[in-house]
Formats: structure tokens, sequence, C-alpha cells
């Protein structure tokens, strides 16, 4: 049996590697061609999840108030809130201090001063996103929140009235950062305070509510 002189084996073994060297770039493109862009890497729009750090002021716009007679109700209820949470995927969960403030005026001229009313709710704010752009920096959530507390009411310091509010808001949220992110949300809410003894006023607004945030996701 002749043996391969050593030029020609040291050429077939050349042949032999650059034909697997071309044989695996092939298979390796081909890959990266039938692979989901999104399960080569992960997007970069927002985080995923962890704590969140979430403020906001808003306001509820009146349109239509009951109880406490003989008073007018205010047009605009200013507001602005804080709260902690956790995020994970589409959702966002926080629970908010919230601080409200508003004046009940008496209708007829000359019977005294209005009640002024400084509310504070601890208020759980559930948010989803109904949906996102590809790069998901873009989403519509909806939120959906209560809240419960108490108010100190300037005429009447001794009597602090229990508070409820409702709110279900859809809007549109931008992630300028992976970790941060503002909104805005605008829907339909309400506030009503019940009185617990007689020196307080049992009194609800409802209306439209409209609130611009931003979200810290660390």
């Amino acid at each position: 049996m002749s043996r391969m002189p050593d030029p020609q084996r040291n050429v077939w073994w050349a042949r032999c590697a650059a034909a697997l060297a071309a044989t695996t770039l092939a298979t390796v493109s081909h890959a990266q061609e039938v692979t989901p862009p999104e399960a080569r890497a992960p997007l970069a729009g927002q985080r995923d999840g962890g704590f969140v750090l979430a403020t906001e002021l808003g306001a509820l716009f009146t349109l239509f108030g009951l109880g406490a007679q003989g008073t007018s109700f205010p047009w605009a209820v200013p507001g602005g809130a804080v709260g902690l949470g956790f995020k994970s995927g589409r959702f966002i969960g926080t629970l908010g201090l919230d601080l409200t403030n508003l004046t009940l005026e008496a209708k007829t001229a000359g019977t005294g001063p209005g009640d002024r009313y400084t509310m504070f709710q601890f208020s759980p704010l559930a948010q989803i996103a109904l949906a996102r752009s590809a790069d998901r920096r873009v989403e519509l959530p909806l939120a959906l929140g209560l809240g419960a507390g108490t108010a100190i009411i300037k005429s009447s310091p001794d009597s602090p009235p229990a508070i409820f509010s409702y709110r279900i808001e859809p809007g549109v949220r931008f992630w300028a950062h992976p970790q941060l992110a503002v909104q805005l949300l605008a829907g339909y809410g309400g506030t009503w305070s019940v009185a617990t003894n007689d020196n307080a006023r049992t009194f609800g607004l409802n209306g439209a509510v409209a609130h611009l945030g931003a979200i810290g996701v660390f």
C-alpha cells in the first residue's frame, strides 16, 4: 500500500478543514435566520420585574355630587400620591398614600365659610399593560384603584369622617429608560366622605379623573 506524499496530504487536510468550516458557518447562519429576534437577545425596552416606586399628580373633575345639602361642590379636586409596590411582566401593583384637598362652599351668602377637607387615604392600585409596542417602550395600561382613609375638617377638627374612593383609568405609558417610565391616565372615578357623627357631612363627588405619573423599577 503506497503512502500519500506529504505535500498531497497537507493539501487534503486543508481541503477537509475548509469544507468543515464552510459547513459550520452555513449551519450557524441558518439557525440565526430561523430564530426569532426575541429568542436571540432580550428586549431592552423595560425591566421585566422588580421593586417599584411610583408618584403621581392628578385631579377629579366633578360631573355630579350627592349629599351635603346647602353647599356647592368644587369643579376640580387636586391631589397627589406616592406609592411602593412591585412589577412582574405586564403587571404593576402599588400601595399608595394619597393626599387630597377640597372645600365645600355654602350656596347662600352670609351663612358662614365652607368646610375645608384635607383627605388622607391608603390606595392600592393595580395596572396591567393591555398592549405594547414591539420594543416594549410604549404601552397602553389599564389602572384600577380603590382608596380608604380619613380627613381633617378645618371647621370640625374633632369629627373626622371616613373617606372612600375608586377609579378606573386607561392610559398611555412611555419607558424613557428600562427602569423609568412616565404615564398619563384618564377615566372615571369618585370620592365619598361618610360622616361618623352629626358634626360632619356625608357626600360624594363623581366625575372624570386624570393622573400624570412616573414609575421607577429597581
